[in-house]
């Protein structure tokens, strides 16, 4: 005797309530696409048990298919009508016609977005279709909430009204911005089939379609204190402590960091040439001095055999997974101890910090500490002034309460701060005895004594002042001298590396030049 159809109902990720029920074509599973709880989905359980328990006891088992897809998109109190559909087959009223030869309808939604996700649409309309970058996140959101509701309608037969299923389906928990997302989806897989690809007319979804975009939310960003107390926390593993603060120090995007290789980085220059990126454009700029002078550090403690084609975070380190960095990155916070508690906080118009919230980090500090929105933009490649404007607000804040810039890369990491050698060992200064890796290089300490060149503050400190003059001096022949030359030189060295670097860089360039030419730079204390 064949087993009752009683089924059994169970929950999937995200919310969703599947049925399983055993037919004569055997046991099939479907998702109750409308049901919410799981008293909704034990009576729609009930209910398409009770008829296909009919349709079996009247010999009529060959529309149990049927009547499980209709069953899989009925809302859980309007099932009436399914039950008078199979209250006239029982009766004998209803014959299941034969299918007549179709015309061919072409892909159905699932096909053709597949096409799109896997870049074969590219392959036939590459004049029209870039390649998609993030095509692994639209395939999750694609399986997730599209296919299971619209994935097997004809392209050539989908209607607004299958869209608006769609977003009624999602599960009520879902945030606006993900919501949003998957109208986006939508409306682009329908766009490109009407053009390129030519399968409809026009795109079935009016305009005002999709979801307003939602409130931003506050944005969360570390003091220099708490990122310095994160980099010098030993309990934090080494490679992450580095990643952390590249990403403040330089405003890159988390994607385009995991991808940076050793090529890309100029140590010689101090430059860093990023080709691809988020927004196809193209960029270059000057590290910041200490970021150049960690990495080189870090290279030779932990990975000196690397290639110039490896990445530069490249390791099996426990949690450098890229889509687990930011829970990681959060239990890093915790465990260096001492940070706000609103960095935590989860409320309807802020969320836990992220690994990209680093980013906001390097925005924040660097408005508030003097640095020009061009400046930044070649960093961070926003496009627009809307994007580094809604980082001003928070920028104020840092410079009302005088925070200041972050604290050097390489000084902030007690592993890479003393007694790490910045290049090969050899022979100093023409001397005859090679230098002691263990011991760091003698320094000469000079004092600039130009008086015609003019001094200028570095953040704001009036306490503390250099001469760029010695800098250009150094850098320009290797010398370690006890004065900085003629005044007129010494003035036009000034403008030469602020036109190069920036007033505001200047000094920690200086730092890094005389610190390669053996020379220790001391600063002018004003009266």
């Amino acid at each position: 005797m064949p087993r009752l159809a009683t089924g059994t109902v169970f929950e999937k990720p995200a919310g969703r309530w599947w049925g399983r029920f055993t037919t004569a074509q055997g046991r099939r599973a479907i998702e109750f696409v409308r049901c919410r709880t799981s008293q909704q989905a034990e009576e729609h359980r009930a209910f398409v048990a009770a008829q296909l328990l009919r349709l079996r006891d009247a010999g009529r088992e060959q529309f149990s298919d049927k009547l499980l897809d209709l069953a899989s998109k009925a809302e859980p109190g309007n099932l009436e009508r399914l039950r008078r559909g199979v209250d006239s087959i029982v009766a004998g009223e209803y014959e299941k016609p034969i299918d007549p030869e179709l015309p061919d309808t072409g892909p159905s939604f699932r096909e053709f977005a597949t096409d799109w996700t896997s870049g074969e649409l590219t392959r036939r309309f590459p004049d029209h279709i870039r390649a998609k970058k993030t095509a692994e996140h639209d395939v999750y959101r694609l399986v997730a909430h599209v296919y299971p509701v619209v994935g097997d309608i004809p392209v050539a037969r989908f209607r607004t009204e299958d869209a608006e299923l769609v977003m009624r389906s999602l599960p009520p928990e879902l945030a606006a911005g993900s919501r949003r997302q998957i109208a986006q989806l939508l409306h682009r897989v329908l766009k490109l089939a009407a053009y390129p690809a030519r399968l409809i007319e026009r795109s079935p979804l009016p305009k005002g379609f999709l979801p307003k975009p939602a409130a931003r939310k506050a944005q969360q960003w570390l003091y220099p204190e708490e990122d310095l107390r994160l980099l010098r926390c030993e309990d934090v593993p080494l490679r992450h402590r580095v990643l952390y603060g590249f990403l403040a120090r330089e405003g890159m995007r988390r994607s385009e960091t995991m991808r940076l290789c050793w090529s890309d980085i100029d140590m010689s220059r101090g430059t860093v040439t990023l080709d691809e990126n988020k927004t196809d454009d193209p960029r270059a700029w000057v590290l910041d001095p200490g970021v150049v002078i960690a990495l080189e550090r870090w290279r030779k403690l932990e990975c000196p055999k690397a290639k110039e084609s490896d990445e530069v975070f490249a390791g099996s380190d426990e949690g450098m997974d890229e889509e687990h960095l930011a829970a990681t990155f959060r239990s890093h916070l915790v465990r260096a101890g001492e940070m706000r508690p609103v960095l935590f906080q989860r409320t309807k118009v802020r969320n836990p910090i992220r690994l990209h919230d680093l980013r906001a980090t390097f925005v924040t500090l660097s408005l508030a500490n003097g640095r020009t929105e061009t400046w930044v933009c070649d960093r961070t490649g926003h496009r627009s002034s809307q994007m580094v404007n809604s980082y001003r607000r928070a920028a104020r804040t840092a410079e009302e309460l005088q925070l200041g810039p972050l604290t050097p890369l390489h000084d902030a990491i007690p592993e890479l701060s003393e007694n790490v050698p910045e290049s090969s060992p050899g022979v100093p200064n023409g001397s005859d005895e090679p230098q002691s890796e263990s011991e760091p290089p003698e320094m000469t300490p000079v004092e600039c004594v130009c008086g015609g060149a003019s001094a200028f503050r570095f953040q704001r400190r009036k306490a503390c002042r250099f001469d760029p003059c010695l800098a250009h001096h150094i850098e320009r022949t290797g010398e370690s001298p006890n004065v900085c030359g003629d005044q007129r030189g010494g003035a036009q060295g000034g403008r030469r590396l602020r036109g190069r670097f920036g007033a505001g860089e200047a000094l920690g360039r200086a730092h890094h030049i005389t610190a390669r030419a053996g020379v220790s730079l001391v600063p002018k204390r004003s009266s």
